[in-house]
């Protein structure tokens, strides 16, 4: 199974998706440590406002 799948189906974002997916450590010469993750906005929805949290632009 693909990281991007188990992220989607274990902790779902509402309004981004995950993007690409790299492996990391804190210096050259050890193991990966890290997950590095990245997130996008989901261009198919509407941004909310935080006040209200109905669709459209922040008053």
């Amino acid at each position: 199974m693909r990281i991007v799948t188990l992220l989607n189906q274990m902790h779902p974002l509402k309004g981004f998706v995950y993007g690409s997916v790299d492996f990391g450590a804190n210096r050259k010469d050890e193991k990966p440590e890290v997950i590095k993750v990245n997130l996008q906005e989901d261009r198919r929805m509407r941004g909310r406002s935080g006040k209200r949290g109905k669709p459209g632009p922040c008053p």
